[in-house]
């Protein structure tokens, strides 16, 4: 669908919605949606037919597996709320962001079409999926940033959803996206380093994460959190590549990806491992047959099918280059 981008209006010098916009939107008896709500949460007619089998519904909300459609005046209801925004389209064939919550209550949709995006998002296509990652994002921006950290006056949503205003201060805030960094890393003999994180349940093992620091390159972010969670020092003897990145909308982080190859045996890649027991349940390598086999016993449980960490173990578990579906061109 080629995309419209809607004109800004200013009052004030503060950006405004575009209310020519709007006037169209509010006419149109069909306008698509996608429903984010809290903690990642989504609303699908494809979840909602799966958990209930009701045809009538589906029927009534779209058969989309991701969007519904809605009235304009109800899209239009939400903006003026301060929840909601403009994703793609004119208005004649906008789509929209709508809070999940509200137009669930609006339209009597049930619960059981809840879904959270870390347990069913890798069943959108890559062009959904991107989508979802911009309303969910949008969502948590929107509920969260509801004060002006200058003077703590409440916040307005302008630009169609996409940036909000201080009346009384005249501050401008737009959605923030935090770097964080994950990184596979690996000994010698090929095998990968996976940890249990003290807050997720005993057989979760992935690759190790952290969020960038104020000043930090994301570089400096791989050496500290492996620093601070196994023990491995910078002046470790080793290799660090870049992969490629990945939104995580849970709440607003953008994943760097990177594999790093330490010039250790496996002997001494176990010797050298320290495991931080505040973060850490525990860490340790594993070779592929060990990975399949513990998998396979019950005693770990592989990352969400979503996640760049389970693109990662999946293409080391087939000695392929890293595969992101996400990254793919039309």
């Amino acid at each position: 669908m080629k995309t419209t981008a809607p004109a800004i209006e200013t009052d004030k010098n503060l950006p405004a919605h575009d209310e020519e916009f709007l006037a169209k939107l509010i006419e149109e008896p069909k306008v698509t949606a996608v429903l984010a709500g809290p903690r990642g949460t989504y609303w699908s007619p494809l979840i909602m037919a799966e958990q209930e089998e009701n045809a009538e519904i589906k029927t009534e909300i779209g058969d989309d597996d991701l969007f519904v459609t809605v009235s304009g005046k109800l899209a239009v209801q939400c903006l003026r709320a301060g929840k909601g925004a403009w994703l793609e389209g004119p208005a004649s064939e906008a789509t929209m962001f709508l809070p999940a919550p509200e137009v669930m209550d609006a339209l009597g949709l049930p619960a059981s079409g809840l879904s959270r995006y870390s347990e069913t998002g890798a069943q959108q296509d890559d062009l959904d999926r991107g989508m979802l990652n911009r309303a969910l994002a949008l969502y948590a921006w929107q509920e969260n940033a509801k004060y002006c950290e200058r003077c703590g006056g409440a916040l307005e949503l302008v630009l169609l959803g996409w940036a909000k205003t201080c009346p009384q201060c005249d501050r401008i805030v737009y959605p923030r996206t935090d770097p964080a960094m994950i990184v596979g890393v690996h000994d010698l003999e090929g095998r990968l380093l996976l940890a249990n994180n003290a807050n997720w349940e005993p057989t979760r093992y992935s690759l190790l994460a952290g969020y960038t620091e104020a000043g930090e390159t994301v570089e400096t972010t791989v050496w500290r959190e492996i620093g601070e969670e196994v023990g491995i020092e910078p002046t470790t003897l080793a290799t660090l590549q870049y992969l490629g990145s990945q939104v995580w909308p849970l709440p607003r982080s953008l994943m760097l990806g990177y594999r790093l190859k330490l010039e250790l045996s496996a002997q001494e890649a176990d010797q050298i491992i320290k495991v931080d027991q505040k973060e850490l349940r525990d860490a340790r390598f594993f070779t592929r047959q060990e990975y399949l086999d513990a998998v396979k016993s019950g005693e770990v449980t592989t990352p969400s099918q979503v996640s760049f960490a389970y693109n990662y173990i999946t293409s080391w578990l087939s000695d392929e280059d890293l595969y992101l579906p996400w990254e793919e061109e039309d």
